[in-house]
Order: structure tokens, then C-alpha cells, then sequence
């Protein structure tokens, strides 16, 4: 009820605002005032009234109409008075405005232009930064800053009990974050977590042939899926029954037998291809003993490992050396699938490091902060969001196999929404073509900085195209009619629309794209640009 009374009387407010500042009503008092509000409104209403009537006489008496018109309507005590100014360079003309084009800025105004978005985005993001530096630890090698690439070589126990050498080559974190690897496991923009990529898929197919002729190696009371059993274990089951015209391959702990979720009935029955079977997630209570494979401790499953998706039955601890993900609940490496859609929005509240989150303190806090102040919060977080999704899957697109992250977009989505800001109030400004050639710099001083690891050029740059299209559509301005107005709009939305969902079928689409297309987020020779992240020189055989 109170929330009702309070937006009510707002919208009073807002009415008796315009009025207030037409010159015929310069000389209504708070008496006046008063007599217009229903007497039903409470103590607390009267206090909101006195309030709003003292505010809009400060702001008429210390505030010149070019300011309150580029402020869209806030005022402030004359104490806090600064002045008018962009949020990164230019400033206000100092000129009295036609009150009824002041009229037509008031119906924009929001109540409460604090930059609650920016305030509340950047703290989530130090938070995450915070708790991810915590997790994973800082990765960075400061020994190896100068060559980009970290190498790490080790013994490491495989499933046959066996020690395995491997040697791995990593690209170092410039930033003073988490390891290259890590940073996929945080959620970084990565195509192959997030949809079949034809080239990579092609050799997973290759690979499941092999897998789909594998047996459960078994060993006392441990096993393990694999092509090659040693001498010492002691057997080798290659098939769970001797029925002659449906054969079952014998898997280490599973069998669609012995399965009750999900059940292998028509005509949901599991396929002859163990590459094809789902994941058991419950099995039967009754086991007969005569199924060693069901009854044996599985001591390897399913590790990702490298950026492209290979993967090898094998230990946690060789998988945790090789920076891989290990499926503690899969049996086989069929039983993954890139389904992680949601690396479209994450990395825009993640960081690289320690000092790609000051920067972005920085940046939010100085430009986009003023910024909200100008425009509100609404219209702003739609900017932030929606051009850093935009820019991430451009990039997911056009450059599939670099994992990044950050905010990169999303900030450049913003520096375009400033300039087509000074576009709408061009002649507002002083000096507007000086204006506008210095935000162009610093723009493209945002794309050479792309150039450097973990900064996604591809999403700067399609997040500045978003960002700029956004704010034609959300961003008020006055000077045009309406007609033109809504043509501008209405030709900006098309735009939009059609750019995300070209992206879209080009992501999906599974279109070859040509792998020159990295060069633009990393145009240097040599492995410190190399998109396949960890390599691995020895690997476990099928």
C-alpha cells in the first residue's frame, strides 16, 4: 500500500514538476502545493512532498537549464554542484534551453538515477575474482613472463598402475591469475564446451570407434575401461554375456542389464555401441556375483584433457597434472556432450587476474558510473548485458578454440553507447567534433589492446556495434520528432535482431570458419599465440 501511495504521489510530482518550471508558475509556494494532494495521503506523503517541492527550488534557483537538461531532470543541493560534464571528456554548452524541449527530457526521468548497476556488477565481479583466485590458485609463472610459455613435466600414476611421464606446454597468465586451463573450468567463453565443433568432432568419432571395441580390465577387486590390458591383471572382459545374437560389451560399472535408471526398455533400449550409452544413475540392488565388472572399484574414468576436447580414461591424479577434468560419474568418454551455453553470459563477471579486475574497476567505476547517472540503470545494465552476450558469441563464432573472458564486450558496448550519446546532443557540446575524435581514439586504443592475452578483440568489436545499435533504440534525446524518432528506432531494432540471429545460425550452423580469423586476437608467431591451449606429448592409449 505504501509502495502504491509512494509511486502515486511521484508521478504527482513529476506532473506539478513541468509546471513548476514553466515561467507562468514560478511563484507557486508549498501552500499551493499542498492543496493539490488528496487529503488521504499520510504524514509521510506530506514529508515526500516538501521534499520533492524543496528540491525542485534548489534546482531552480542553482541550476542552469543546459545542465538540468543533460542531467535529464535530477537536481542537486548547490553543495554538491560540479561541473557538467561527459563521463570521459567534453562538456556541457552553457546555454538556457526552450522549456518545452526541457519538458519533453522530463518524460525519460527515472526517480533514482544511483549507479546501482554498476555498483552491483562490480561487486559481483570482485567477488567472483576473489573466490576463483582462491580455488584455483594464481597460475602465473613470473619467471617465464618473457617466453608466454610455461612447460611442466612429471611421473604420474595411470590406471594399469604404471608410472607415466608427460610433459605439457601452458600459455602463461599475464594478468597474475589462475592457469590457462583453470580459466576454462571458471567458465570462459569456449566453443567446444558449448556446441559440436565439426573439426574437433570428426576426431572424437574416430576415437569412440576405438572406445566402442574397448573391455573392462580387472584386477582383484579394481578395474578399468581399455583396449590394452596388462599381463599382470588378471582378466580381460571384453563381453558381459555369451548371448550370440545380441552381444553385450562389457563396461566397468555399468550394464543396461543391471540399469533402473534410466531403464533399457522400448523403446528407449541402450544401442549395441557402448559409445551410445547414457550414464547410469541408478543401478539395480540385486547384482548377481557372477558380473565382476559391476562389482570392481572403477580406478579410471573419463578426463578432459587439452582445449580441444580429447579424452582418455585414466586417474584423477594424471588428469589433475594435466590441468584435464575429471567426470567422477562417467564410465566412458561418449558420455560427455558440450551443452554449456550459459559460457555466453558467465564471463562477464569473470577476470583473467588480479590486474584485468582493477582495470575494470577503473573503468566502471570512472566512465560507466557517470554514465548510469545519466541515462539510469535500466537502460545501462540492457547495454552491458545484452553487448557482452553479443560480443561473446561473435566470438564463440568467429574464433572457437581461444578461451576468454571478461567484460570486454560489454565495456565496449558502453564507450559506444557514450558516443552516440554525443551524437544525440551534438549540438549541446562544446567543441562536439573534438569531443567525438577523442572517444574514437580511446576506442581504438581498446582494440589494440584485444591484442593481448585473455582480451577478446572479436567481442570488443561486435560488442561496440551492439552497444551503439542498444543505445540508438533505448537512449532518449530531444531536437527530432516523433516520426523520425521512431523510424531510428525502429530501423536500429532490425539491425539487432537480424545481427544476433545471423550469429546464432552461424554458431550453430556449424559453419567452417577460416582460422586466419585468430590472427585479430592474437596476430604474434610462435607458440605464445597457440589456440590449443595444453599439449601433451605422451598419451594413454584407448
Amino acid at each position: 500500500m505504501f509502495e502504491y501511495i509512494r509511486l502515486d504521489l511521484l508521478k504527482k510530482f513529476n506532473r506539478y514538476r513541468e509546471t513548476f518550471l514553466n515561467s507562468k508558475m514560478r511563484a507557486l509556494n508549498a501552500s499551493q502545493v499542498l492543496v493539490m494532494i488528496p487529503t488521504w495521503h499520510t504524514i509521510w506523503g506530506m514529508v515526500v512532498c516538501f521534499k520533492t517541492l524543496a528540491n525542485q527550488t534548489i534546482l531552480d534557483l542553482s541550476y542552469r537549464m543546459g545542465d538540468l537538461a543533460y542531467q535529464y531532470g535530477v537536481g542537486e543541493p548547490k553543495k554538491r554542484k560540479r561541473r557538467r560534464a561527459l563521463p570521459l571528456y567534453g562538456t556541457i554548452r552553457k546555454m538556457t534551453l526552450d522549456p518545452r524541449l526541457l519538458s519533453r527530457w522530463l518524460e525519460y526521468e527515472s526517480y533514482d538515477y544511483r549507479p546501482f548497476f554498476t555498483w552491483y556488477i562490480t561487486l559481483v565481479q570482485i567477488l567472483l575474482c576473489a573466490y576463483y583466485l582462491n580455488l584455483y590458485g594464481i597460475g602465473t609463472d613470473f619467471g617465464s613472463l618473457h617466453t608466454g610459455i610455461v612447460e611442466r613435466s612429471g611421473d604420474v600414476y595411470a590406471p594399469s598402475f604404471s608410472t607415466v611421464h608427460i610433459v605439457t606446454w601452458e600459455q602463461n597468465n599475464y594478468w597474475i591469475g589462475p592457469s590457462f586451463a583453470s580459466l576454462v573450468h571458471m567458465g570462459a567463453k569456449y566453443t567446444p564446451c558449448m556446441r559440436q565443433d565439426k573439426q574437433i568432432y570428426a576426431r572424437i568419432i574416430e576415437e569412440r570407434k576405438q572406445e566402442s571395441e574397448t573391455g573392462c580390465c580387472i584386477w582383484k577387486d579394481v578395474c578399468y575401461q581399455t583396449s590394452e590390458c596388462p599381463k599382470v591383471y588378471d582378466l580381460f572382459m571384453k563381453f558381459a554375456n555369451s548371448t550370440p545374437d545380441r552381444p553385450i560389451r562389457a563396461v566397468c560399472g555399468q550394464d543396461p542389464r543391471y540399469c533402473k535408471k534410466p531403464r533399457s526398455i522400448e523403446p528407449f533400449e541402450w544401442s549395441g555401441d557402448i559409445s551410445q550409452w547414457p550414464i547410469c544413475n541408478e543401478k539395480s540392488s540385486f547384482i548377481p556375483s557372477m558380473a565382476t565388472h559391476m562389482h570392481c572399484e572403477i580406478v579410471g574414468r573419463p578426463c578432459c584433457i587439452q582445449m580441444h576436447g580429447q579424452c582418455r580414461i585414466t586417474t584423477k591424479q594424471y588428469c589433475d597434472f594435466v590441468n584435464g577434468y575429471y567426470h567422477e560419474n562417467a564410465t566412458l568418454c561418449s558420455q560427455n556432450y558440450p551443452d554449456q551455453l550459459y559460457r555466453l553470459f558467465l564471463p562477464l563477471f569473470l577476470h583473467a587476474g588480479i590486474i584485468r579486475i582493477l582495470i575494470t574497476i577503473f573503468l566502471q567505476f570512472t566512465i560507466m558510473r557517470k554514465f548510469e547517472n545519466m541515462i539510469g540503470w535500466v537502460r545501462l545494465s540492457i547495454i552491458y548485458i545484452f553487448s557482452g552476450i553479443g560480443g561473446y558469441l561473435a566470438s564463440a563464432t568467429f574464433e572457437p578454440y581461444m578461451p576468454e573472458l571478461g567484460p570486454a564486450g560489454s565495456q565496449g558496448g558502453v564507450l559506444a553507447a557514450l558516443i552516440v550519446d554525443i551524437i544525440y546532443n551534438w549540438k549541446y557540446i562544446k567543441d562536439p567534433i573534438r569531443v567525438l575524435s577523442i572517444h574514437i581514439i580511446i576506442a581504438i586504443f581498446l582494440l589494440f589492446t584485444g591484442f593481448l592475452p585473455f582480451i577478446d578483440n572479436w567481442a570488443q568489436i561486435f560488442g561496440f556495434i551492439f552497444g551503439s545499435l542498444w543505445a540508438a533504440v533505448l537512449i532518449p534525446y530531444i531536437g527530432e520528432s516523433r516520426i523520425r524518432r521512431f523510424f531510428i528506432v525502429g530501423i536500429c531494432a532490425g539491425f539487432l535482431i537480424l545481427l544476433y540471429v545471423t550469429l546464432l545460425i552461424l554458431f550453430f550452423g556449424g559453419f567452417e570458419i577460416n582460422p586466419k580469423f585468430a590472427f585479430l586476437n592474437c596476430p604474434f608467431p610462435g607458440k605464445v599465440c597457440d589456440h590449443q591451449g595444453s599439449q601433451l606429448k605422451s598419451w594413454l592409449p584407448i
